[in-house]
C-alpha cells in the first residue's frame, strides 16, 4: 500500500477517532498493510447503519486478524483470544445484504407524477372569471334576433297589403295598427329567448366548472395512487432488506450456538471482555434507537448522540433531510385532500 512504517496508518487511526488495541498496533508495526486493511474494516464499522454491517465490518477485521496475527478481538475489536479455534462466520448473505441497503438508500423521493396536471387544472378553475350574460354579444341570441326582425318585417308588410288589398290601395289608421301588432308579436318573441338563452349560457359555464373540478379530483386520486404505489415498493425494499438480515442472524446464530456447544474454551478468560461488550453494544443500540427517533420526527441529532450510535454526521443529516422531505410531502397532500 506504500506504507513503510505503522505511523501513517495509527496517525490516520487517531486522526479519525478510531481505537487501536495493543495487539492491533503490534500487527500494524510488522504488517502495515494489515494494519490498514483492519483501519478501513474499523472505519467502515463506525460509519454502518444496522447491526447486520457492523457484524459485516467486524468479521472482516477479525479474518485480517487472524490471518496476519493469530489472534481475534472479539466483537468490539477491543479484546483478545490467541486460539485458532475463535468462531469464525462468513456471511453468506452479505452480498444480498449490501445489495438490498443499496437499493434501499438509492431509494428516490416520491415525485408525483400528475401534478403539473393539477397544477394546470387548479389554475384554469381559480381563474375563471364570474359569470356574467350579455345578449348583445351571444351569437345565438343575434342570430335569433335577425330571424324574428326579418320575420316581423314580413308580418307587417303582409298586414299592410291585405288591408290595401280590402281599401283599393287606400291607406288607413287600422292597417297601420294592425301591421303594428303583427310586427310587435316578433319582437315580443325575440325577448322571450333572452331568459332562455341566459340559462343556457350558465348551464355551459357551470357545466364547464364541473368538468375541471371532475379533472382535479382525477388527477388528485391518480397521485394519490401513485403515492400507494411508491409506498408499497419502498415497503417491499425495506421487507427484503429486513428478510435478508433475518436470514443472516439466523444463519450466524446457528453456527455460533454449535460452535459454542463444541468449543468451551477460554471463557472464563473472555467473560469481562464479552459482558463490557455487551453493554457497549446494548448502549449503542439505545442511542441508535435514539438517534432514528429523532431522525424520524425530523429532527437533526447532535454531534454527540451521533457518535454514541456509531453513526456520522454526514449521513445523519442526509437520513434526516430525507426523512422531513417526506413529512414536508405528506403535510402537503393531506392538506391537498382537505382542500378537495
Amino acid at each position: 500500500m506504500g506504507f513503510k512504517t505503522d505511523k501513517d496508518v495509527l496517525q490516520m487511526a487517531e486522526r479519525d477517532g478510531i481505537y487501536f488495541s495493543d495487539y492491533d498496533k503490534e500487527l500494524a508495526k510488522r504488517d502495515p498493510d494489515a494494519g490498514l486493511s483492519i483501519y478501513t474494516a474499523k472505519q467502515n464499522y463506525m460509519n454502518a447503519k444496522t447491526d447486520a454491517e457492523r457484524k459485516h465490518w467486524n468479521q472482516k477485521a477479525e479474518s485480517i486478524r487472524r490471518k496476519n496475527g493469530g489472534y481475534t478481538a472479539g466483537s468490539d475489536g477491543a479484546g483478545f483470544m490467541k486460539d485458532d479455534r475463535y468462531f469464525t462466520h462468513d456471511d453468506p448473505y452479505a452480498d444480498r445484504m449490501n445489495a438490498a441497503l443499496d437499493k434501499l438508500l438509492g431509494y428516490q423521493a416520491f415525485t408525483n407524477p400528475y401534478q403539473g396536471h393539477i397544477d394546470q387544472t387548479l389554475g384554469k378553475l381559480t381563474s375563471r372569471d364570474p359569470f356574467s350574460y350579455d345578449a348583445e354579444k351571444d351569437p345565438m341570441f343575434q342570430q335569433y334576433r335577425k330571424t324574428y326582425l326579418r320575420e316581423g318585417q314580413r308580418a307587417n308588410e303582409d298586414t299592410m297589403g291585405n288591408y290595401a288589398a280590402m281599401t283599393g290601395g287606400m291607406p288607413s289608421t287600422a292597417a297601420v295598427g294592425a301591421a303594428s301588432q303583427a310586427q310587435d308579436y316578433y319582437n315580443a318573441k325575440m325577448a322571450d329567448k333572452i331568459p332562455q338563452l341566459y340559462q343556457l349560457a350558465y348551464q355551459m359555464y357551470s357545466d364547464e366548472g364541473n368538468s375541471l373540478l371532475n379533472q382535479l379530483s382525477a388527477m388528485r386520486g391518480l397521485g394519490q395512487d401513485a403515492l400507494s404505489a411508491w409506498n408499497a415498493n419502498l415497503g417491499l425494499v425495506q421487507g427484503q432488506m429486513d428478510a435478508v438480515g433475518k436470514l443472516s442472524d439466523r444463519d450466524y446464530n446457528r453456527k455460533f450456538n454449535k460452535w459454542s456447544a463444541d468449543h468451551q474454551v477460554e471463557r472464563e478468560e473472555v467473560k469481562d471482555n464479552q459482558w463490557a461488550s455487551e453493554h457497549r453494544l446494548d448502549a449503542q443500540k439505545r442511542a441508535q434507537q435514539l438517534l432514528m427517533e429523532m431522525i424520524k420526527g425530523g429532527q437533526t441529532p447532535s454531534h454527540e448522540t451521533i457518535m454514541s450510535a456509531a453513526w456520522n454526521d454526514k449521513d445523519a443529516a442526509q437520513l434526516a433531510k430525507w426523512y422531513r422531505d417526506q413529512l414536508a410531502f405528506e403535510k402537503a397532500m393531506q392538506l391537498a385532500r382537505l382542500q378537495k
